[in-house]
């Protein structure tokens, strides 16, 4: 640790274990032995461990926003959709299981955010049911569809309920709708011609595309 790489080198191990001791009294007991020993300000030393508690506490709410809509490694229902798709199926089945979230979704979300006919029909025919306080148990919303559709309203229940259902699942599933309208350049999907839709959905295709490479 005699050269400026070799303390530099430490200084920085240093910090990175340092940000993993949660009791701030500890924390600041090892800091100050840091900085006598390297010969440096403590506060220096305590500004550099707390910017990188900053960032493993974003990364990890970062990871778990992605774990909330990630279906589980054994599942293959999910494969092949869009994350606009699981999120319109999301928040459908959030709206079957817990109807008191209809206020959340309709104040940022709307039916044109569903890109898919089926999804916003379901989305409409759920919501309206909860307004008028009607039940929307799958049994009592069976003669609004066909055997077929509520064959894919049982699907979309199932694969969610392999999931918890939590607030920030539900926040996370309206964030990706709202970023697919930005993506839009402000105009709702509803309210683009096929033609810009189209062109939009290849634009979107290209990119998750690239992603992937």
């Amino acid at each position: 640790m005699d050269s400026p790489e070799g303390k530099a080198a430490y200084l920085k191990k240093a910090v990175n274990l340092l940000a993993e001791v949660n009791n701030s009294i500890d924390r600041m007991v090892y800091i100050s032995d840091t900085a006598k020993l390297c010969g440096l300000d403590s506060g220096e030393i305590e500004k550099a461990v707390e910017a990188r508690r900053r960032s493993k506490a974003y990364n990890a709410r970062a990871e778990e926003r992605r774990e909330l809509i990630k279906p589980p490694k054994n599942d293959t229902r999910g494969l092949g959709l869009t994350p606009e798709q699981k999120a319109q199926r999301g928040i459908i089945a959030f709206m079957l299981h817990s109807p008191d979230m209809l206020n959340k979704v309709e104040s940022r979300v709307k039916d044109e955010d569903f890109t898919d006919e089926f999804y916003r029909r379901v989305f409409n025919i759920v919501a309206e049911r909860i307004k008028k306080g009607v039940s929307v148990d799958l049994s009592s919303i069976g003669d609004e569809f066909s055997a077929q559709e509520v064959g894919r309203i049982t699907g979309i229940i199932n694969e969610n309920n392999l999931l918890p259902y939590q607030k920030e699942r539900l926040s996370e599933y309206i964030r990706v709708l709202e970023k697919q309208r930005d993506r839009f350049g402000g105009k709702k999907p509803g309210e683009m011609s096929n033609e810009e839709l189209l062109a939009q959905m290849e634009r979107i295709r290209k990119e998750k595309r690239r992603a992937e490479y």
